[in-house]
This record gives structure tokens, C-alpha cells and sequence, in this order.
């Protein structure tokens, strides 16, 4: 019994590996914005023609040896992406954006140490964001749904926003065990 217990084991450590390491946003629905995506089996680059855009996905996750590009048209473009799936995201590679990266996820999002974000702003939010609010620059989150209002954001990687950007980290249960660089 003991042999089957440790082999169940090695068997899910495994397979999560396997999940997160094969991991690239999937299931996008492009809801405002002018939007193109590219990827390949590790990469994937999101290319932002409009100064705003709001993506729903089904799947926000990155794997540990993938990267997700936002190349935006100027500091002041932003990207929501909200993962309406009902799973949590786990973000274990790389996110890096020339301008302002919102991933919401009701449901919890989880960096891991291996994760990296650079980008001028970035914000990772378990409370909703409604796309009026997003699409007038009025950054209001709040809890719609009562039973996702302790859903958490663990973050053990690294985060860096550039010179007048910024990082938050917003829900009903935060957990920072990773670095957070804000340059001024």
C-alpha cells in the first residue's frame, strides 16, 4: 500500500509538471480591442493595436519554460485578461509587456517561483473588474461573486514594473513570498 501511496504521488507531481510546463493562454475571446495573437509550442505574442483591449480566456496559465508577450502601442495601453473558466491560473514562466497587463481571475491566481513579470504596470486581481470601469480607466475591483471572496493570489516569483508604472496584487486573500521591484 505504502509503494502505491508514493507512486500515486510521483505520478500527480509529475503530471502537474507536465501541465504547467506545457502551459500557453487558450480559449481567447476577443471582447474590445484591436487584437492579434501568434504562439508557438513555448511562446506566445499578443499584439495590441488599440490603446485598450479586454480579452476572456479559458485558460490564462504559463508553463514554466513558456513566455506571453503583450507588445502594446505605448506605455499607456492596457490589456485586461479575465479567465472566465472557474479555474484558478498558475503562472510559472515568463509575462512581459511594454505597457499595463491586468489578469483577473475570480478564482485565484498563483505564481510561482519560477514565474517572472516585466512589464510597465501590471495588476493581478481575484476581484472583478467590470469592462466599462477597465474601458473608462476606472480601475474599481470588487467582489461579485460571495463565494469567491477569500479565492487568493499566491505570489512566490518576481514582479518588475518600470519608471511610473505599477504592481498591485488585489483580492480577498494575498500571499507575497516572492519579490516585487517598483522602479519610481
Amino acid at each position: 500500500m505504502k509503494n502505491a501511496f508514493i507512486f500515486l504521488l510521483t505520478f500527480l507531481f509529475l503530471e502537474t509538471q507536465f501541465v504547467y510546463a506545457a502551459s500557453l493562454p487558450s480559449g481567447e475571446n476577443v471582447v474590445s480591442g484591436d487584437i492579434s495573437i501568434s504562439s508557438s509550442q513555448n511562446s506566445m505574442t499578443i499584439t495590441q493595436s488599440s490603446e485598450q483591449s479586454i480579452i476572456e480566456w479559458t485558460s490564462f496559465d504559463i508553463g514554466a519554460q513558456n513566455s506571453v508577450t503583450f507588445n502594446q502601442p505605448s506605455i499607456n495601453a492596457s490589456a485586461l485578461n479575465r479567465v472566465v473558466s472557474g479555474n484558478p491560473t498558475t503562472l510559472a514562466g515568463a509575462l512581459n509587456a511594454n505597457g499595463k497587463v491586468f489578469v483577473v481571475n475570480e478564482n485565484g491566481v498563483y505564481f510561482t517561483p519560477t514565474s517572472t513579470i516585466n512589464a510597465h504596470s501590471f495588476a493581478a486581481s481575484t476581484l472583478a473588474l467590470s469592462n466599462d470601469n477597465f474601458l473608462n480607466n476606472k480601475f474599481l475591483f470588487k467582489a461579485d461573486n460571495v463565494n469567491n471572496i477569500f479565492s487568493s493570489i499566491i505570489h512566490k516569483g518576481s514582479i518588475t514594473t518600470l519608471d511610473g508604472g505599477f504592481t498591485a496584487l488585489l483580492g480577498g486573500a494575498i500571499n507575497n513570498e516572492g519579490t516585487i521591484n517598483a522602479n519610481k
